[in-house]
Order: C-alpha cells, then structure tokens, then sequence
C-alpha cells in the first residue's frame, strides 16, 4: 500500500468534521464492523481535539461486505442518521456497538438518538443512500484501498495510524512546514 495517493480529495459532499480550508486533512476510508477502525476512532478523536481549526477529518465508507455481513447496513444506517442531521452520532454508536450490528440493533441505536422511526427506515431502503455509499468505496478503489482502515494524511497514505504519538508528530511536521515562509532555497 505504500505510496497511495489520494484522487478525490475531501469536498462539502463528504462528511467531515473541521473546516474543509483547513491546513491538514485526513481522510478515513472505513467500515464499521471492522474491528481496526473501531480501534483507530479513538486516535482520531485525540487528534480532532488537538488540532481543532487545523484539521479536517472525513470519514467515507468502504464496507468489506464479503468478511461483514453487516458493513453495509450499518453504513446505511449511518447515512440515514445522517438525514436527520446525526451521522456523527450514530457514526459513534455504530462503532462503539460492533458487535451488534443486527437491524434490529440498528433500530435500537436510532430510537436511542430519538431519530423519528419511519424516515429512518425509509432511508434504510433508499437507492440514494445506497450510492452515495457505494461512491464512497469506488472513490477508495480509485486510490488504491483495499482494506479498512486506509487513512490518508494531506493526500498520502499514512501507514502507521494505530500509533497516536507517530501520528501526532507527522500532523505536527506538516503544519510547520506549511507555516514557513516560501523560499525556493529551502527544500524540505
């Protein structure tokens, strides 16, 4: 996977949380029954903290349906959360409850976010929702993804995402590079 590069850089149809202007991106091609990205949600939520304003974090969907029955559900479920404004909830939810992915545990968690029942379920079923799902994973497939989590850090593969303090000084690397001045000579 070395040497990945990502081909659809974050926009305003992701979901993503910082200011898409911000210095630093990542992007997080995940699947939530996947016990690795449940694992990484944690890292990624010290770093959303630390670097506030001077990152962005997108998360996009790549469910590995063949090894997790219920990847697609779930992402489904996270996108019709999404509809009544609580990706981010359920996004959580869904991760913290990895071991239950079931439907019926689904309707649970969304009943837990008092989401209203009936436009959850119809937006399980939606082709729309669907596709936006299945554009996520082609997007991923495009830049070389093939497992989850597959983290990308301004663009470039980040092979090491599991340790937060490696994690933490390339962020930090970035973002002085990115504040010094321009100057041809210095080539860092």
């Amino acid at each position: 996977m070395k040497g990945l590069v990502l081909k659809n850089p974050p926009t305003a149809e992701d979901h993503y949380q910082g200011p898409l202007s911000a210095p630093i991106t990542i992007v997080e091609y995940g699947d939530f029954e996947c016990l690795a990205c449940g694992g990484i949600t944690s890292i990624l939520e010290f770093l959303k903290a630390e670097f506030r304003n001077d990152l962005c974090f997108t998360y996009r969907h790549f469910p590995l349906t063949k090894i997790h029955p219920h990847a697609e559900i779930a992402a489904l479920a996270s996108e019709a959360a999404g509809r009544q404004g609580h990706f981010w909830n359920m996004h959580y939810l869904l991760f913290k409850n990895q071991d239950a992915l079931s439907l019926e545990n689904i309707l649970i968690l969304a009943d837990s976010l008092n989401l209203d029942e009936k436009k959850f379920k119809d937006d399980l079923r939606s082709q729309d929702l669907l596709t936006k799902i299945h554009n996520d994973y082609n997007s991923g497939i495009v830049s070389g993804v093939s497992d989850t989590p597959t983290i990308f850090l301004d663009g470039i593969i980040f092979e090491s995402p599991q340790n937060v303090l490696f994690f933490k000084s390339a962020i930090d690397q970035r973002l002085f590079k990115n504040s010094l001045p321009l100057n041809p000579e210095l080539d860092l």
